[in-house]
């Protein structure tokens, strides 16, 4: 997906309250560059992403993201 299209999706659902907790499970670094899985849990469903990281001069940058969803039961 599009990064623009992403945030446009993103901003649709902003100032509506959600209610979640999130945590960083995981995350490992090779020099500059990392991997982090980050999970998000909603009252019907989990999201987990995982984001690839690069170390630039002006900090850490999410270079890509995938996520998967699943639904409590």
């Amino acid at each position: 997906m599009p990064i623009a299209e992403y945030l446009n999706g993103a901003r649709k659902n902003y100032g509506r309250p959600l209610t979640r907790s999130t945590q960083i499970v995981t995350y490992t670094t090779s020099g500059t560059a990392a991997q982090a899985r980050v999970e998000s849990d909603y009252a019907t469903f989990k999201f987990i992403d995982y984001f690839n990281l690069l170390k630039m001069d002006d900090g850490w940058k999410i270079v890509s993201k995938i996520f998967c969803r699943e639904d409590k039961k």
